[in-house]
C-alpha cells in the first residue's frame, strides 16, 4: 500500500530507516527521524508504515 498523507503521524521505514512521516507534497514525502535529528525525503512508493512491515515479516 502506498504512503499517503492519511499516515501523517504515522511511523513509516524505507527498509533501512525508520522515522515519522511528517509531510506527503507533490510526489516526495517528509519523513523525520524517532529520535530527532534531519528529515529525509523519499518517494511515497519507496516507504511502508512499520505497522504494515511488522505484520508481513
Amino acid at each position: 500500500m502506498m504512503i499517503t498523507t492519511k499516515h501523517l503521524g504515522q511511523e513509516v521505514t524505507d527498509g533501512r530507516r525508520k522515522g515519522v512521516l511528517q509531510s506527503v507534497w507533490m510526489g516526495r514525502a517528509w519523513v523525520r527521524p524517532d529520535g530527532g535529528g534531519v528529515e529525509w525525503d523519499v518517494q511515497p512508493s519507496a516507504l511502508v508504515a512499520v505497522e504494515e512491515a511488522e505484520q508481513s515479516a
